[in-house]
């Protein structure tokens, strides 16, 4: 029997199951636990199966914690090659998890860099059957967010916090370079901040973006803005390429 995966993560994936559970109620909802969750994902994670009725499938590659363990142990953040963090607890679980045959859900919107990067997916992944009912509706992630409201789903604080994502915050995206994006960080989870600051300096590691070079964490402005929080979205792509390095 096929098996139809839809892949959660945040509110446009939540919204993809919504649609695609219509027409296929015995799809499977995943998700890829990574251990540097902001606690309230959990929440929102648990509102989702109460309001779906069904049971989010998590998978966790247990040979690490959470981001910070895949860093320290690989003395490597982010760059060229991408990020180990998203390779052994995204892709991995991912990879032991799936067989031949299965359909693959994203919550991929229509957005134009949505859609950009499922056309990149289509072609790093030809074999793979994939379905996007976002894109198929025309529907965009601000839609997402409204429709989830009147679903009554309250989303991940993240958002009210003023992050573009709910992903990673404990630590921050490794991949992020946005001055803007760690700024942000900064205010809401100073101690995450304070040891990404001081490991990434550790090592070597500028993650910083500002005026046209790479600085360390520890030297971005005490009064810089925490405006356009950029941060790259986490997927299959992001391991292959680091092309959202820059979304």
């Amino acid at each position: 029997m096929t098996r139809h995966i839809v892949w959660i993560d945040g509110v446009a994936s939540v919204m993809a199951a919504a649609f695609y559970l219509q027409s296929w109620p015995e799809a499977l909802l995943v998700t890829c636990r990574t251990g540097s969750e902001d606690e309230d994902n959990l929440r929102f994670h648990d509102d989702v199966q109460k309001r779906l009725n069904r049971e989010i499938i998590v998978l966790k590659n247990e040979d690490y914690e959470d981001t910070m363990s895949v860093w320290k142990k690989k003395r490597y953040i982010s760059g060229i090659g991408g990020a180990p963090c998203t390779g052994d607890l995204k892709i991995w679980p991912r990879l032991q998890f799936q067989q031949d045959g299965d359909v693959h859900v994203f919550g991929y919107t229509a957005d134009g860099n949505d859609q950009k990067r499922y056309r990149n997916f289509l072609a790093n992944y030809p074999d793979l059957a994939v379905v996007v009912p976002l894109i198929e509706r025309g529907i965009s992630k601000a839609n997402c967010r409204a429709l989830a409201q009147d679903m009554g789903l309250k989303e991940p604080r993240s958002y009210d916090m003023g992050f573009p994502n709910a992903n990673c915050l404990k630590y921050g995206c490794g991949k992020a370079t946005s001055p803007g994006y760690w700024a942000l960080h900064r205010i809401h989870f100073p101690e995450g901040h304070a040891e990404m600051a001081r490991f990434s300096r550790e090592i070597g590691c500028r993650l910083v973006e500002l005026n046209g070079e790479r600085i360390f964490l520890d030297e971005l402005p005490a009064d810089f803005p925490p405006r356009d929080p950029v941060a790259p979205a986490c997927d299959f792509l992001c391991h292959i390429n680091g092309q959202d390095l820059a979304a």
